[in-house]
């Protein structure tokens, strides 16, 4: 069986610029990318804050990444995805088997698998993703200058993107299905202080419609203790009700970390996971000798593509780095 230098895990823009780099490294690269590429940048229409890019649609974005890793050397591309991983106590290599029952074997591994927005998981949402449905103000707020959009959630992430939204939007409506927050004091003043911010509380979003763009949701409200339903005009939707890493294949390896002669108190300060999420340090290198990580997978990372792109650079670089060390 042939041994990698490195597997890279995802298919989005940091798993993409570490495979760029690698390469250019003259490294031996397995590439576990699913079927397609791009990751979250999938879900927005255009892409205004990537530098040299400037009001560039999304497709068209992903079609240049794309176009850069195309003929990578020494870069095999599989198609499928990551399963499960282990990693070997004899010979120290890791093992990842694919959904399509195939194994590969390497001296390190690099988990860029990214996380993807947790659904509203209404009527159609699905139906409107990138069509006026959004899960980054970031990046869309612009597109929505002048429009009223509703934005859900009730932590720091929503209120920190309703401050966003109110700069370009006429109308911001906050929909929170409690009526206490778990953004900080601060941030809830900040945003009751915006006069073109409304607060409904004890709601929820039960349905998105529209024809070729959103247009109306529907909120089931449930102030005074009685719950009915209203119909409100809006030009978007934004959801800020977290996010889910995409780590479900590293279950058994972190069993197998929890389990080892590690110190326990190593373990408890540098988990592999927390709340799913990589912890990784500065260097993109976890607990586990010779494994990597990158993108928005990584605990408390920024969720950008101007962060991926250079997280997935710096991974490659210490990887590479980490090889030479070994004598690799």
């Amino acid at each position: 069986m042939t041994i990698y230098d490195t597997i890279i895990i995802g298919g989005g823009p940091a798993a993409m610029s570490a495979a760029l780099y690698l390469s250019r490294f003259s490294r031996k690269v397995a590439w576990i990318f699913g079927y397609g590429l791009g990751g979250q940048v999938q879900n927005t229409e255009s892409v205004e804050n990537y530098l040299g890019f400037n009001d560039s649609l999304a497709p068209l974005l992903i079609e240049q990444f794309s176009k850069q890793t195309e003929e990578l050397d020494g870069v095999e591309k599989v198609f499928g995805f990551a399963q499960d991983v282990r990693k070997d106590g004899v010979m120290g290599f890791f093992k990842v088997r694919t959904d399509m029952g195939e194994v590969y074997k390497a001296r390190t591994i690099l988990v860029a698998s990214g996380a993807e927005p947790r659904k509203l998981n209404v009527p159609g949402e699905e139906d409107f993703a990138g069509r006026g449905v959004s899960y980054c103000a970031i990046c869309d707020a612009p597109l929505f200058q002048g429009k009223t959009v509703a934005i859900v959630g009730g932590g720091q992430t929503a209120f920190e993107d309703a401050q966003i939204l109110a700069k370009q939007a006429e109308k911001v409506i906050l929909i929170h299905r409690r009526s206490e927050f778990r953004a900080t004091d601060r941030e809830v003043e900040l945003v009751k202080a915006i006069p073109n911010i409304e607060f409904m509380l004890n709601a929820k979003i039960t349905e998105i419609k529209g024809n070729t763009t959103v247009e109306r949701i529907v909120v089931e409200d449930a102030r005074d203790e009685v719950d009915y339903t209203i119909e409100r005009k809006v030009d978007g939707v934004f959801v800020a009700v977290g996010q889910v890493p995409r780590t479900e294949f590293l279950e058994n390896l972190n069993k197998e970390y929890l389990q080892s002669e590690v110190d326990r108190i190593w373990i408890e300060m540098f988990p592999l996971l927390k709340d799913g999420y990589i912890d990784a340090c500065e260097n993109e290198t976890m607990a586990m000798d010779g494994l990597f990580a990158a993108g928005d997978v990584v605990l408390d990372n920024h969720k950008q593509i101007a962060v991926a792109v250079g997280d997935g650079a710096s991974a490659a670089i210490n990887i590479n780095k980490y090889l030479q060390e070994k004598g690799e």
